[in-house]
């Protein structure tokens, strides 16, 4: 009679505790969506501000220097006022260009796929990185903050090779797994490093983080894997739910993923 009563006890306490978890997992899992919706409301309020502030000032300060121009007859001043109207004119291609980087609108207005294709044209003017893009446009992910997810995870992925890889060429696809799941690949032939799972490299894991992507990753049904080799490469692969399946809140391990679902850079296949 002790022997069931201390088992019921104990059944009790495992189911309490599995509740406990289960609740706070899900805690989580809201938290991680609310941090990404957050960072880019404050990123599109940024982007706002520049537009309708900051570029409207530059505007009204180049006609009031148009103005001045036409009354002005010594040269020295005609040349200080083209310096500045330079000057202007250069801030306000600077605004523009940082107003699309914190909240470009083709993520919003045509999806994954052609946010990554402008992306790889907006790394190759800036940065002077050749980014080859195969993205399926019939492929979207399961929910706005994990599309937002995944596009600035892209763009973190790409200046690391930028700034490590040592080299001029990186590609990205976007392939559908299954109709439950996406297949998001970032891969160059650079330089490579030791992956984090093996040696914590805070060079390589600083700013967006592969740690912190890892975990908002899993947090929203998703997963990371990372295969780099020094001097032959670096692949990240991130599996996600897609819009059309649905997905799993506890996904596989990349373990029973089929091998051709990654492409090792630098390495045989």
């Amino acid at each position: 009679q002790q022997l069931k009563v201390l088992n019921e006890t104990l059944e009790q306490r495992v189911a309490e505790r599995t509740a406990v978890a289960t609740r706070r997992a899900a805690q989580l899992q809201v938290l991680a969506s609310e941090l990404t919706r957050t960072e880019q409301r404050e990123r599109r309020r940024l982007a706002q501000v520049l537009h309708d502030d900051l570029q409207q000032t530059l505007y009204a300060a180049r006609l009031s220097l148009g103005t001045l121009r036409t009354r002005l007859e010594e040269k020295s001043l005609l040349e200080t006022v083209e310096r500045v109207d330079e000057l202007l004119s250069q801030s306000i291609a600077q605004s523009r260009s940082l107003t699309v980087q914190l909240s470009p609108p083709v993520l919003y207005e045509s999806g994954l796929a052609a946010a990554l294709e402008w992306l790889g044209r907006h790394i190759h003017e800036t940065c002077r990185l050749v980014v080859d893009v195969e993205a399926d446009p019939k492929i979207e992910a399961e929910s706005e903050d994990l599309r937002i997810l995944l596009f600035e995870a892209t763009r973190e992925l790409l200046f690391n090779v930028v700034k490590h890889a040592e080299i001029g060429h990186a590609r990205v696809s976007l392939t559908a797994c299954d109709d439950a799941e996406l297949c998001l690949v970032v891969a160059d032939e650079g330089a490579g490093f030791v992956p984090p799972d093996q040696k914590v490299d805070r060079k390589v894991a600083s700013g967006f983080g592969l740690f912190g992507l890892r975990e908002r990753l899993e947090l929203l049904g998703g997963r990371l894997r990372i295969e780099a080799v020094p001097g032959r490469g670096t692949c990240v692969t991130i599996w996600a739910p897609s819009s059309r399946g649905g997905g799993s809140p506890n996904p596989r391990l990349p373990s029973d993923r089929p091998a051709s679902a990654v492409v090792s850079a630098g390495s045989s296949p």
